[in-house]
């Protein structure tokens, strides 16, 4: 039996966009970020959300130095371009190759873990 090809991951064109696919826990594509033990969708979760609410901030305790800056520089480069020019101009098959990331499923607080 032959598994069903995956679709491949949506671009969205701007950071709402974005956000949609990513409450909506769909595949999104994204570039690999430089990370010191977070994983990809940890670093682009925060920033999400940072886009999400411009005032709100995320766990900085979570992350190292260097991943703040690489969080706070997506932020940054997805406001002042679109969410489409940023992917592309970031996409490095060696350095920063394209990826895809899902927002992790919600676990119900009330199972057991």
């Amino acid at each position: 039996m032959t598994e069903a090809p995956q679709a491949a991951p949506k671009a969205p064109k701007t950071f709402q966009d974005a956000l949609k696919l990513w409450d909506a826990s769909e595949d999104l594509q994204v570039f690999q970020v430089e990370s010191t033990g977070a994983t990809q969708e940890e670093l682009w979760g925060a920033a999400l959300e940072m886009l999400r609410d411009p005032a709100g901030d995320f766990d900085k305790e979570k992350f190292s130095t260097r991943e703040i800056s690489v969080i706070e520089s997506i932020v940054h480069v997805a406001r002042a371009e679109s969410w489409t020019k940023m992917i592309a101009r970031h996409i490095d098959p060696v350095h920063s190759p394209a990826i895809s990331i899902r927002k992790p499923e919600e676990k119900d607080p009330s199972l057991p873990a």
